[in-house]
């Protein structure tokens, strides 16, 4: 047996066992009852669950084996330690801590009852709405700010440690894998530090924690609003960081949202928001729409450095393309972006850019600075760099690589000729076809490759390099290529 059983007493009297809530690999929470209160409060006992036994009689702990009696003893140790340290803090959205003792050859603490349940449970029956999960995050973040001013990271927010009042409160919970740090920032102590995997960032996994940085907590509270918003477990961090997942903007989802959860789960801790309160500033103001109905500045000079910015730059809207449904997991336009026929180029743009231009070359590429390229993120689809979704609105967006892998390998691809433009047939399982032309792509002021290989761009960056994801289509091969992101490649836009 390795729970305490009902109607078990702990301190004389004073804490009676209900049930049992959970047992994790270090420890069982009970519910009980506080007798001489008659109010209901949570317990959490100090049990590793491989290396303790408990005597069905007295309910004594011990250790099975004489060689993990001090790894035992020093865990033991921690645990007590996470009580004080949780039992000094006072804020309405971290756990309350009413007692700590030992008894039964372990330790225990007592701390209030929050009969809500857990966002992990909530968001098993689907996604929460925007405006939920801002409110919820934004009170869990009140509550790293202020253990942050103390010096503490938490270390593993995750939505499992995060539950909610009878009032719909968020309250943060188990700090047993926390570190205080000392006034110029370095650890207090050298305990390893455990990974939960998809809201642990990459220096969790290296260890990579010896000074003080909120940036870290800032990360898992972006993955934990990825959960929330996505209904999905957030990609793990090594996978962010080589490139071999994304992170896939709900339909649902406000741009800024978005944009904020991406800034957080940044894999390289400098690039993320250095607070808390950086962090969540980006979740207030207004969400970004589409920029319509504005006319575009004059065009560079041939031959000319001439540098898009945000600033400078006034973006044209276009045409709604027709929709085209051919029975994939997307709807793909039937033109691509800024074309009126199916057969025409359309606009070329370098990747994360908005607008096309007159001439391509790395000098005047807009996210370029002394000469590296920034990263925006592993993808764009849905961002602010977005230009489909910038110049079109209505859902639409870039598609990503898997999206064009899906069009590739379920869709049955006919080389043709439109209107004197070569390009392929792609009829999807609906029996619905789009028409890609052959129209190259634009490198320097001129167009290579016309008639002989399409380019289509993704939304997709090659990991952190300065290359973007391309689909290369010709009239015996088509793959999946990658190259420099300067170059103006055409888009066909996507929609669910």
């Amino acid at each position: 047996m390795q729970t305490l059983q009902t109607n078990s007493l702990l301190q004389g009297g004073r804490y009676k066992i209900i049930s049992t809530l959970g047992q994790g690999g270090f420890g069982i929470t009970y519910l009980a009852e506080q007798v001489m209160l008659g109010r209901k409060v949570a317990v959490k006992e100090f049990f590793m669950k491989d290396l303790c036994n408990r005597d069905g009689e007295t309910s004594h702990v011990s250790v099975g084996s004489i060689g993990s009696v001090n790894m035992v003893e020093r865990f033991k140790e921690k645990f007590l330690k996470e009580a004080r340290l949780i039992a000094t803090m006072d804020n309405s959205h971290i756990v309350r801590i009413y007692d700590i003792f030992e008894e039964n050859g372990t330790a225990y603490y007592i701390m209030e009852h929050i009969d809500g349940g857990s966002l992990d449970t909530l968001v098993k029956d689907g996604a929460l709405k925007e405006s939920d999960a801002i409110r919820i995050i934004k009170e869990v973040g009140s509550a790293l700010e202020y253990i942050h001013k103390q010096n503490v990271l938490h270390l593993d927010v995750k939505p499992s440690n995060i539950l909610l009042r009878s009032n719909g409160e968020a309250v943060l919970i188990d700090f047993g894998i926390s570190k205080r740090y000392d006034v110029e920032g370095g650890q207090t102590s050298t305990t390893p530090t455990g990974v939960s995997k998809g809201y642990a960032p990459i220096e969790q996994y290296n260890q990579g924690l010896q000074n003080f940085s909120p940036a870290t907590d800032v990360y898992s509270l972006g993955a934990t609003l990825y959960k929330l918003l996505s209904g999905q477990t957030p990609p793990e961090a090594p996978m962010l960081l080589d490139g071999d997942e994304l992170l896939a903007c709900p339909s649902n989802v406000s741009l800024q949202v978005w944009s904020a959860v991406e800034k957080a789960m940044e894999p390289r801790r400098k690039f993320r928001p250095q607070s808390i309160g950086e962090w969540m500033n980006l979740l207030k103001g207004d969400v970004m729409e589409p920029i319509s109905n504005k006319m575009v500045h004059s065009s560079p000079k041939p031959n000319m450095i001439s540098r898009q910015t945000e600033e400078t730059m006034i973006i044209t809207s276009l045409s709604e393309p027709n929709v085209v449904d051919l029975g994939l997991s997307v709807k793909w336009a039937a033109t691509n972006m800024g074309a009126l026929e199916m057969y025409e180029a359309g606009e070329f743009v370098s990747w994360g850019e908005l607008m096309s231009k007159e001439t391509y070359i790395p000098e005047n590429y807009m996210h370029q600075n002394n000469g590296s390229v920034t990263h925006l993120g592993f993808s764009i689809a849905q961002t602010q760099f977005d230009a489909a979704t910038r110049r079109l609105g209505k859902g639409w967006r870039m598609p990503t690589d898997v999206e064009f892998k899906e069009l590739m390998t379920e869709c049955v691809w006919t080389y043709s000729v439109c209107n004197g433009v070569n390009g392929f047939i792609v009829k999807g399982p609906s029996g619905n076809s789009i028409f890609l032309p052959l129209v190259g792509c634009k490198r320097e002021g001129k167009i290579s490759n016309l008639g002989y290989e399409g380019m289509y761009t993704t939304a997709t960056s090659k990991g952190y390099s300065d290359e973007t994801m391309y689909v290369s289509i010709k009239r015996n091969v088509k793959y999946l290529a990658s190259g420099p992101k300067y170059i103006g490649r055409v888009i066909r836009p996507v929609k669910k």
